[in-house]
């Protein structure tokens, strides 16, 4: 008979380690066999409308699958009928609304490293394709829905996602969250880098001692910082998925990529730590993004490193456009003066 109540086992104390950039894309349907991925233990997440894939993940493991079912909390009568028909479900496990809503929820966070080692939260998406900008006629998952879920249950300890849909499954690694990155600088100079095109390279050398956020696409940065550069952030949509390949072979492994939650199809890098769109709607760029996080960070002073457009008559520059967004943000900013 199934176990109902999360069993009490040593606390987790050493992750499974498993290579970030082994992903599967989303090729891989549901007649591609029994073992799909090798998730010896895993969990699996049931929310409103989502039986039905749930049931279709379980019934192409094998038997001997160890399967921890979470369980939105008004669904525990429609979640313990599934773990009578299938034996891999090993333990059902409820998810409060406040993890649902993304907030730390210490009771899930306690009965999930209570479990055996699980290798990946599977979370099955009902949500309609979202059309690209380059390619209109072809689509990815629309994970914009999903981002308070995956807040919550990255709380409660999973960094490993299996986003599951009538169209196949894709994995994400996602080992950062923004909140993990709040006050890490306090009290230290940040520079976010724009533009440096015809600022000389020797200029920018003090940065590879430096705290840096390079703003998307900055390869002119990368190229100069290379495994130096802290932080890379892009938040254009049209620009990730031209150029998605080129970032991903440029960039260091261990430079933390800050992208938009709802790119993660798109992106298949070590080190990522998505945005949520609703905290990106203060910004009207990948700058100001960039400043934004490194705000976050308690960086101060932020210096902005670009090339002056020499402003006409009624235009301003870049600069000053971008300092009068940050005082009304309440973050002093200050332009770098080519020197440290």
């Amino acid at each position: 008979a199934p176990i109902i109540v999360a069993p009490k086992e040593p606390e987790i104390k050493v992750a499974i380690h498993r290579d970030p950039l082994a992903m599967t894309d989303l090729s891989v349907g549901f007649d591609w066999g029994t073992r799909p991925f090798p998730l010896s233990h895993h969990a699996v997440y049931l929310g409103e409308g989502m039986a039905e894939l749930v049931e279709r993940w379980l019934r192409r493991l094998s038997s001997d699958a160890y399967v921890a079912l979470f369980a939105d909390a008004t669904l525990l009568d429609e979640a313990k009928a599934l773990s009578t028909r299938f034996r891999q479900i090993k333990t059902l496990v409820p998810v409060s609304v406040e993890a649902q809503k993304g907030r730390k929820d210490t009771a899930l966070t306690e009965k999930v490293h209570a479990l055996k080692l699980l290798n990946a939260m599977v979370i099955p998406s009902m949500e309609a394709h979202k059309a690209l900008k380059t390619t209109p006629d072809n689509g990815m998952p629309n994970l914009a829905p999903q981002y308070h879920l995956f807040q919550g249950l990255w709380h409660a300890g999973f960094r490993q996602f299996t986003l599951l849909s009538f169209a196949g499954a894709q994995q994400f690694w996602l080992p950062h969250h923004p909140e993990s990155f709040q006050g890490i600088h306090a009290g230290k100079p940040g520079y976010v880098i724009e533009d440096i095109n015809g600022i000389d390279p020797a200029k920018l050398e003090f940065l590879h001692s430096e705290i840096a956020l390079c703003a998307a696409p900055g390869k002119g940065a990368i190229k100069v910082l290379g495994d130096t550069l802290n932080y890379w952030v892009a938040t254009n949509q049209a620009q990730i998925e031209e150029h998605a390949l080129e970032y991903q072979d440029a960039l260091a492994a261990h430079t933390i990529k800050f992208i938009p939650f709802e790119f993660l199809p798109l992106f298949q890098s070590p080190n990522l730590c998505p945005i949520d769109e609703k905290v990106r709607s203060t910004c009207s760029g990948t700058t100001q993004q960039s400043i934004q996080i490194a705000n976050a960070m308690g960086c101060s002073p932020i210096y902005i490193i670009t090339e002056n457009n020499a402003p006409g008559p009624e235009v301003q520059s870049r600069f000053e456009v971008t300092s009068h967004w940050a005082t009304e943000q309440g973050i002093a900013l200050s332009k770098w003066s080519g020197s440290k």
